[in-house]
């Protein structure tokens, strides 16, 4: 849990990204536009 926003990273590379908890966890730090520049 040090490293959340890598666990995100490493969900959305699996294309676990849209039901990986953290990302509504995270809220405000990552946006529908944020992860879908990351993709």
């Amino acid at each position: 849990m040090e490293n959340p926003i890598n666990e995100l990273a490493a969900a959305v590379h699996d294309g676990l990204g849209l039901t990986y908890p953290p990302i509504i966890d995270m809220g405000p730090q990552l946006t529908r536009e944020q992860l879908l520049a990351s993709m």
